[in-house]
């Protein structure tokens, strides 16, 4: 499992210490990749966590995270992985005492596959009449699934891209 693999040679434990002895670390990451991974038949999705101490404050600032995943799942796979990101996120933050800061999820390759799309579609349909997505202004698609504070402005939403006609969504 991914937990297995951020544990490997305590990773997680050496990253603690790292921003613990400099909170201003650049070097914080935590990786699930093998280099047998490398054209092998089961490489893992999620490929590395990497953590910082936001603010400037150096007693105040809280723990954020960024994980890489290879390719995502996104109706399946993403809410277990984002919530096993979180939970290692808080865990990261509670032994330094700090805030849990926000994670970012980048995805490489966003899929929602084909047996699953008309499921995803029906959710969607009854649950997320508006949501704040967003193309950034580098061309990302933003999910944002937490409201803006109110002193940030929102951005304004564009429409969402359409289903590609594989299937897969493009976001």
């Amino acid at each position: 499992t991914y937990g297995d693999r951020f544990g490997e040679d305590n990773q997680v434990q050496r990253v603690i210490e790292m921003l613990r002895q400099n909170s201003h670390s650049k070097s914080a990451v935590a990786t699930t990749w093998r280099m047998a991974d490398l054209g092998g038949n089961a490489p893992p999705c999620v490929v590395l966590a990497h953590f910082a101490v936001s603010g400037k404050e150096e007693k105040e600032g809280s723990v954020c995270a960024t994980a890489y995943i290879r390719s995502n799942d996104i109706f399946r796979a993403w809410p277990l992985n984002a919530f096993g990101l979180r939970t290692l996120q808080g865990r990261v933050a509670r032994e330094l005492g700090r805030k849990l800061g926000d994670l970012t999820i980048v995805s490489q390759s966003a899929h929602i596959y084909r047996e699953n799309l008309e499921d995803a579609r029906r959710l969607c349909d009854t649950h997320f009449t508006h949501t704040n997505c967003f193309f950034d202004d580098r061309g990302y698609y933003v999910v944002n699934l937490l409201s803006p504070s109110p002193s940030s402005p929102s951005p304004s939403p564009s429409p969402s891209p359409s289903p590609s006609e594989n299937g897969d969504r493009k976001n």
